[in-house]
């Protein structure tokens, strides 16, 4: 109890103190713009309409197409040295889908980071984001980082991406994941870059690596091929559980995907965490490396929203087939993610809506 009225505390202090900049898009679109990486037609333009206001007098409208061919990105250019003190970033956003978004910073001749946080449909979702929360990109064209952190005295761009976009590249898991193409709005209100600190989103310590806190308004989860996606209020279990609804069927996927700090793995042996699910399914657990290489099992739920404990040894994953380099080695100074996978779809042809409880996640020595 008192934990979390000092956190609430800490986050509620960050909204007060003056932001080092600090959108409200009275005046149009304060510098936001589109980069159109592929197809036609983005754009982004200030609203004044009520259904589309939250803090301020107006919002960003971004405006884009998700399907085959069409990538984009909103973006904000920012002088090196304007964000030097900046320590967290605070903004409200609202999407007429369900879909998860990629908030990334770029340094001046250095590194790009990201942080993801998943918004329902329809709804404003508040974001608070610490720059802890931002994990560095991994693409193979993604920029090197002369000293492999993030400095904010180097930001040069921010930019706010739908990852539904990338994923509907590829129409085979477009379609597993049940993403619809099509134009789609995104606005964003009250924009904060602030000095304040917030509290890590994960925790590390005697007790192992906790990859997630849920301390966010939002969750940083990427969802894909789900509907909601939230902290259960309502969940069966005592605590905190990360609660996922979506609706399986034949040749249907349901993924989440959260970034893990891969300093914090070095030296760990189980991955230990409770699941339950009101049905029973098949779900691959995965860990994935910057170099692509998977290395996965496969666990069952009993269904009926039972609990049911695991302690996984990182030892027993196997490499996935689809790993690109079949006898790549594990290594956990290199993982970047962890992945679950709802197969039951693919595997039994199950079909009907689907909630997982999944509680914290530590990784233990």
């Amino acid at each position: 109890m008192v934990t979390s009225i000092i956190l609430g505390l800490l986050a509620g202090s960050a909204l007060q103190e003056p932001a080092l900049l600090h959108n409200t898009f009275d005046r149009g679109v304060e510098g936001w713009a589109v980069m159109q990486i592929a197809g036609a037609g983005a754009k982004v333009e200030a609203t004044y309409d009520k259904a589309h206001l939250k803090n301020g007098p107006g919002s960003l409208d971004y405006n884009y197409k998700v399907g085959t061919g069409e990538v984009s990105v909103t973006a904000l250019s920012v002088t090196p040295g304007k964000l030097a003190g900046m320590n967290s970033l605070h903004f409200w956003v609202q999407s007429d889908h369900a879909t998860t978004i990629m908030v990334t910073v770029q340094e001046k001749d250095g590194g790009r980071y990201g942080a993801n946080c998943r918004v329902p449909k329809n709804q404003w979702q508040e974001v608070q984001l610490s720059l802890t929360d931002f994990s560095p990109s991994t693409e193979a064209d993604a920029p090197k980082d002369p000293d492999g952190k993030l400095d904010p005295d180097q930001i040069n761009g921010v930019a706010v991406i739908d990852v539904d976009s990338f994923i509907a590249q590829n129409a085979t898991f477009s379609e597993m994941l049940g993403i619809t193409p099509g134009t789609r709005h995104l606005y964003l209100s009250d924009v904060q870059f602030l000095e304040a600190k917030l509290p890590n989103s994960f925790i590390t310590g005697a007790d192992g690596y906790k990859i997630d806190t849920f301390a966010r308004p939002h969750q940083s989860w990427i969802g894909l091929g789900v509907n909601e996606m939230t902290v259960a209020s309502d969940s069966p279990f005592a605590g905190k559980w990360l609660k996922v609804d979506y609706h399986i069927s034949g040749g249907h996927v349901a993924s989440i995907v959260h970034a893990l700090q891969a300093p914090e793995m070095v030296g760990k042996k189980n991955l230990v965490f409770e699941a339950g699910c009101t049905r029973s399914c098949q779900l691959v657990v995965q860990l994935e490396q910057v170099n692509g290489a998977k290395f996965n099992t496969t666990i069952e739920l009993p269904g009926k929203a039972e609990s049911k404990a695991y302690s996984i040894p990182l030892s027993s994953l196997n490499i996935s087939d689809d790993s690109p380099d079949k006898k790549a080695k594990f290594d956990p100074s290199q993982l970047k993610q962890i992945i679950f996978v709802d197969i039951s779809g693919l595997t039994s042809g199950a079909e009907g809506d689907t909630t997982l409880y999944l509680s914290p996640i530590t990784v233990k020595s």
